[in-house]
């Protein structure tokens, strides 16, 4: 599940479970060594087909590459397992919590970038 659709799926979990005083955050992690990003990365080249796609395997997988290959894009896994125990401790706090700092970084970028978008 992408972040967007798991952060709208908090979202509205959260606007429907408030009545109850159930609060409902996300913690968002970066390309952690789990071995799942390798993974994901490795099931695009089960239905790319280079004859027929545009996206081309050497570039999908170059793209990969620069994401997980990367000090940046890929993170101890203990940091996310201290930052949930830590989210998961406070009685209120921010919705959106993004581990590393450079991955919040990232996403702020990304999506203050697509604010002043035009095409």
């Amino acid at each position: 599940m992408s972040t967007k659709n798991a952060e709208a799926l908090a979202d509205a979990r959260e606007g429907e479970l408030r009545p109850f005083n159930i609060k409902v955050q996300t913690v968002n992690p970066g390309a952690y060594l789990t071995g799942f990003q390798e993974t994901m990365t490795e099931t695009a080249f089960r239905w790319l087909d280079d004859s027929l796609d545009f996206n081309k395997q050497a570039d999908v997988q170059a793209g990969f590459d620069v994401l997980i290959g990367l000090s940046d894009g890929r993170l101890d896994p203990q940091q996310m397992i201290d930052a949930m125990i830590e989210v998961a401790s406070y009685d209120s706090g921010k919705f959106r919590t993004v581990v590393s700092k450079a991955v919040e970084e990232m996403h702020k970028e990304s999506q203050a970038a697509a604010w002043t978008h035009t095409v």
